[in-house]
């Protein structure tokens, strides 16, 4: 399939303009290679917005063919989810001939949620007709993750309470200085253990159950807790767990945040 915006090779060595239109279809061609592979996402429409060219790195990100995505609009990897203010402030500063920047939450094939940073720019005529427009796409999925563990951490540490954040696997990743003083387990000792390392035998399965239905269901919970501390000592807390979740809706890590009464 020869690509629109890929021109044949022709040339006559003896027609010097044909010898030009080589030269300049030479240049176009080191041009496409270069878009091509880039590693950054590049699409380019038509004024009205639909699409006339993806590179290989547009295909990797959005899990779409070549063949999928031309002739179709950006509106098939939306996920829905963007406010369609942001939409009408893009679409109103591209046909004004400026610049666009943004954060945009779209959808992969597979139905996958990501998050991309966008530079979209008009190309317009000599005459200021917009002929087409160039998106370049970074895929911030994972910057954005690590920003709101970030603020998670950061809003659970500064706290005076004892603070643990856990994997999917429900493994202890972190504990904060709270913990490891009520407690009494260092970081070192704590990380890489279950919640169970402060399990003092006082609560039976049904107590668990419950605990593990309700942040299946909401998302979050919060009671009494026995808990045994290194001294083994057990003592009363009152505990808030909260699931953390991804932007697939799958739980990313659990927080549990817990102080003596």
């Amino acid at each position: 399939m020869t690509h629109p915006y890929r021109p044949a090779k022709s040339g006559d060595p003896d027609n010097p303009s044909s010898t030009v239109d080589t030269l300049s279809g030479l240049r176009f061609e080191q041009f496409y290679v270069a878009v091509e592979q880039s590693p950054v996402a590049t699409a380019i429409t038509d004024a009205e917005g639909c699409i006339e060219f993806v590179n290989q790195r547009f295909l990797e990100i959005t899990g779409y063919d070549r063949e999928e995505l031309l002739g179709k609009t950006p509106a098939l990897i939306q996920s829905g989810m963007t406010p369609n203010a942001v939409y009408d402030t893009m679409w109103a500063t591209l046909k004004a001939g400026d610049v666009w920047k943004g954060e945009i939450l779209n959808r992969r094939k597979n139905g996958e949620l990501y998050w991309e940073k966008q530079t979209i720019t008009p190309v317009k005529h000599s005459d200021g007709e917009i002929l087409n427009y160039v998106a370049v796409k970074e895929d911030i999925t994972h910057w954005r993750r690590q920003e709101k563990e970030l603020r998670l951490m950061a809003a659970a540490f500064e706290t005076g309470q004892a603070t643990l954040i856990t994997d999917a696997d429900v493994v202890i990743e972190r504990v904060n200085p709270a913990f490891e003083e009520i407690t009494g387990y260092s970081s070192a000792e704590a990380v890489g253990q279950t919640p169970r390392l402060l399990k003092s035998g006082r609560h039976g399965d049904d107590f668990y159950q419950q605990m593990w239905r309700s942040l299946r269901e909401k998302g979050h919970w919060q009671g009494e807790v026995w808990n045994r501390n290194k001294s083994g000592d057990i003592v009363r807390y009152w505990q808030a767990i909260t699931a953390v979740h991804d932007d697939d809706g799958q739980v990313h890590r659990f927080v549990a945040v817990f102080h003596a009464f």
